[in-house]
């Protein structure tokens, strides 16, 4: 969250063979219809790649500390794993 920056791979959360995990405690998402790494023209540095992150979407166990994490980065979009829907539909609407 510090600096935008992933390290690993994407992919899409509707699944397949390169589908995204979506059983996990953290799932980071991008704006919807853009390249979470910003297509031909991404960005890497010393960490991984530079991304272009919709929504940081916490999963339940790690509720309680939604309210720090906002805190701590209060311009990052912190958000619920229970309102990604809320978060789609903002992005589509």
């Amino acid at each position: 969250m510090e600096n935008s920056t992933i390290k690993g791979d994407q992919g899409p959360i509707g699944g397949g063979q390169l589908g995204a995990y979506t059983n996990v405690d953290f799932l980071i998402v991008s704006h919807v219809d853009v390249d979470l790494f910003g297509g031909q023209d991404f960005v890497k540095n010393e960490i991984g790649f530079v991304s272009n992150i919709g929504a940081y979407v916490i999963g339940s166990r790690f509720y309680p500390i939604i309210d720090e994490l906002k805190f701590m980065y209060p311009d990052r979009n912190i958000i619920r794993a229970d309102s990604i829907f809320e978060y789609v539909n903002k992005e589509i609407g």
